[in-house]
């Protein structure tokens, strides 16, 4: 399975870590913290759009950039960390099907995995591609928007942006291949936010060192080391995080592709794709390079990606 394209759009409006004190969004000292050690500037917002009108504006661009027949996409997965989103009875990749004159396809969502649900997606089309001819295709959404509080701020950890990510698949190529995933679930952290703060505290302790462990057992399971590896494109929780990783685990900081955080923020299910394909447009990777997506969702889903470019 080979990664044919990748669209992504963000939010249209930029906020600064102290627009967001000023409206009230983050305390003051939240915002020294997110400036200072978290390493944020901007955060992407859209308050004029809808996870609808943001899925026509990414697949206009998609299709523009790529001559794939629209009736040989078979499968529609959409990937959103917010349980809810829309009134129940809207459907929004019927919506999508229908505007876009995709007949042929089967579609559904989930978020069982929060934002780690386009991994766990991946590796569902991966399965699911074996059984398709060469010219079909699989069509990947992850959108969120911070439509409520809740979704706009982790105190201390994250702020989140609003994106719409779109990942076109196909079964041969040359470029992207997907090589193997791994997921580690710790459902004693189901609660997520909703936990008691002894609870959280005991997960920060130990993010750092499952996240070295997720990253291990991939290399491991493919007999590669750190020195195989020519990027990590992460999610952009926070920088702090991510420069942690790379003392406990010595693989070099300048190969973890940290330079969104400042310009996006967290970006829910996106992040990985988005720093991919920024990636792809510098050039930074040769074929035959071997990079790795890693993300973590909610609850507790660690995940990650290997692929060779």
């Amino acid at each position: 399975m080979f990664i044919e394209k990748i669209q992504y759009q963000l939010g249209k409006t930029n906020f600064s870590i102290d627009n967001l004190a000023e409206l009230n969004e983050i305390s003051s000292e939240d915002a020294i913290v997110f400036k200072k050690l978290m390493g944020l500037k901007t955060i992407p917002r859209d308050f004029k759009s809808t996870v609808i009108t943001m899925m026509i504006d990414v697949l206009n661009k998609l299709f523009s950039h790529s001559d794939t027949d629209k009736n040989k996409i078979k499968y529609i997965l959409f990937s959103h960390t917010s349980e809810f989103i829309a009134p129940f009875g809207f459907f929004y990749l019927k919506k999508i099907a229908d505007y876009f004159n995709i007949t042929q396809a089967k579609y559904f969502s989930s978020s069982a995995y929060k934002c780690a649900t386009t991994f766990q997606h991946i590796k569902l089309s991966h399965a699911i591609i074996k059984t398709m001819q060469a010219e079909d295709r699989i069509l990947i959404l992850t959108c969120d928007i911070t439509f409520s509080n809740i979704l706009k701020t982790i105190s201390g950890v994250a702020i989140m942006g609003d994106s719409i990510t779109a990942i076109l698949l196909k079964k041969e190529g040359l470029l992207n291949q997907y090589i193997d995933s791994h997921h580690i679930i710790l459902g004693e952290y189901a609660k997520g936010i909703w936990d008691t703060a002894y609870h959280l505290n005991f997960f920060q302790s130990q993010y750092i060192s499952e996240l070295s462990n997720l990253v291990y057992c991939i290399l491991s399971k493919n007999k590669m080391t750190y020195s195989n590896i020519k990027f990590i494109f992460p999610h952009n929780v926070n920088s702090i995080s991510w420069k942690t990783f790379s003392k406990k685990t010595f693989f070099p900081l300048d190969k973890i592709y940290l330079k969104n955080i400042a310009r996006t923020s967290h970006c829910f299910g996106s992040d990985p794709w988005i720093n991919l394909q920024d990636a792809m447009s510098e050039k930074l990777m040769i074929p035959g390079d071997y990079y790795l997506l890693v993300t973590v969702g909610l609850g507790a889903t660690f995940s990650v990606l290997l692929f060779r470019y």
